[in-house]
């Protein structure tokens, strides 16, 4: 997820906890020894540590399963252990990232699921003011995709069900049972979930307080990826039920009616789009989300995508990003301009000079890419998302620039397109031909016949699946 969830600091402890906690969190993610560095330090000093030690050793677990996966359970089921001795004295931030941590490594592990959450639970109930607006996202974030990785039981039915009432959430606002799962064909798939921890923790987590609190005294990090893990856990209930219904008959066929039964549950969306849309709105109308000023590049780029993909065309947020953009958008890389630009198209927004400026941003791209040797397809998947976007939106007057950027990619007649982009780059090509810009040839001779046919195909191919 952009904008990682990385281990929070030590608040407390004794200078050798905090020391070792220290030495946890500068082992490297991407080296090869990382894990057997984690290791030896648990080895060494776990049977002396606490709850902040042991929390910073199962999130940097986390961190490290990417690079390898297969190592991670042993260790974790060692923390786990270590956890279940210090788990009575953890404090909100240690919850919260063992949460997120076990989201993140799809954990199985149902005890050590269900026991954080039940303390996390009571800390919520009785200080609901301790949890600062990190800790909440990554509550939420983990939670969420452990409820994904494990069918929605990431944590045991009877330390939720009937955890917090609608009521308890923040009044008549609390989202209720079925305003929280899409329904339809697929009810009594969200029944499933929700009888298990679903239910329960969305109606806690997802409150009219704990939100105000994230909205206007969360972190800009807190913020931005809350907003991110709403879109990414939301679905239109339209698309969901058709996703959902091609799932459970691909299951039915292959494994019958409990393979149907298990396609339905995984497909369900963990929030309707509605609660997203909500949720996301709020956390944007905050006090943190109008000091844009003081959010870096990524964090912008991050919720733009994430109005687009929850359709917020009208949130002031877009707005402000947009206004504010020659202060942000200078510093955004590769990654970001891809966001924005996918953002722009969702919402359709062609205001406030923003994808003029998103072109500009990624000819200066284009020059540090090739200026670097870098891979052409880093510069044509860039390129092919940034000229979709202004194709999609109509800008014509954009069109001299658009097949600049095409030349700046270096691509030749010979070079072999992914389907993806020579799909996005036939579908500007279609679009410079029919509004008859520049010299009505679209991008011929840039690209060779050969290269156009391909484009043409994948496009075709792409429109077909999207009907079925």
């Amino acid at each position: 997820m952009p904008n990682s969830h990385e281990d929070a600091p030590a608040t407390d402890g004794s200078a050798m906890q905090r020391m070792v906690a220290s030495s946890i969190k500068r082992i490297s993610n991407d080296s090869p020894t990382a894990l057997q560095e984690l290791a030896d330090i648990v080895d060494e000093w776990g049977s002396s540590f606490d709850f902040i030690t042991t929390a910073a050793a199962i999130t940097k677990a986390a961190n490290l399963r990417r690079v390898q996966p297969a190592g991670v359970k042993p260790l974790l089921d060692t923390l786990a252990g270590t956890w279940d001795g210090v788990l009575e004295f953890a404090g909100p931030q240690a919850l919260a990232n063992v949460l997120w941590a076990c989201g993140k490594l799809r954990c199985t592990n149902a005890h050590l699921w269900s026991s954080t959450w039940a303390a996390a639970a009571e800390q919520i109930q009785h200080s609901p003011q301790s949890f600062e607006g990190i800790n909440f996202a990554n509550i939420v974030h983990g939670l969420a995709t452990g409820a994904a990785a494990n069918k929605g039981q990431c944590c045991p039915g009877q330390h939720a069900a009937g955890y917090g009432t609608a009521s308890d959430a923040g009044g008549s606002r609390a989202p209720r049972l079925f305003y929280l799962f899409v329904g339809g064909e697929r009810a009594a798939a969200a029944l499933q979930l929700a009888a298990t921890s679903g239910a329960a923790v969305w109606r806690r987590l997802l409150g009219e307080a704990p939100l105000q609190r994230a909205a206007d005294k969360g972190s800009v990090q807190a913020v931005a990826n809350l907003v991110m893990t709403l879109a990414r856990l939301s679905a239109p209930p339209a698309a969901a039920a058709a996703a959902g219904a091609a799932g459970a008959a691909t299951a039915a066929a292959a494994g019958g009616a409990a393979g149907a039964a298990t396609a339905a549950v995984a497909s369900v969306p963990l929030l309707s789009q509605e609660l997203a849309q909500q949720c996301a709105q709020e956390l944007l109308q905050g006090k943190t989300a109008q000091q844009l000023e003081n959010w870096p590049p990524q964090a912008v780029s991050n919720s733009l995508w994430a109005c687009g993909r929850l359709g917020l065309r009208e949130a002031s947020f877009v707005n402000r990003a947009a206004a504010a953009a020659p202060v942000w958008l200078r510093d955004t890389n590769r990654a970001d301009v891809v966001q924005i630009a996918t953002a722009c198209r969702l919402l359709q927004y062609s205001e406030n000079q923003l994808m003029e400026q998103v072109v500009q941003r990624t000819a200066q791209l284009l020059s540090q890419l090739r200026g670097k040797g870098s891979d052409t397809i880093q510069s044509i998947g860039l390129t092919a998302v940034v000229a979709h976007a202004v194709a999609a939106l109509d800008m014509q007057q954009l069109a001299g620039e658009v097949r600049q950027l095409v030349v700046k990619t270096g691509v030749t007649h010979s070079f072999e397109l992914k389907a993806a982009n020579a799909g996005l780059l036939w579908t500007v090509h279609q679009w410079l031909v029919q509004q008859q810009l520049l010299d009505g040839q679209g991008l011929a001779g840039l690209l060779s016949p050969q290269q156009l046919a391909a484009g043409k195909a994948a496009a075709a191919a792409h429109q077909a699946q999207q009907e079925q």
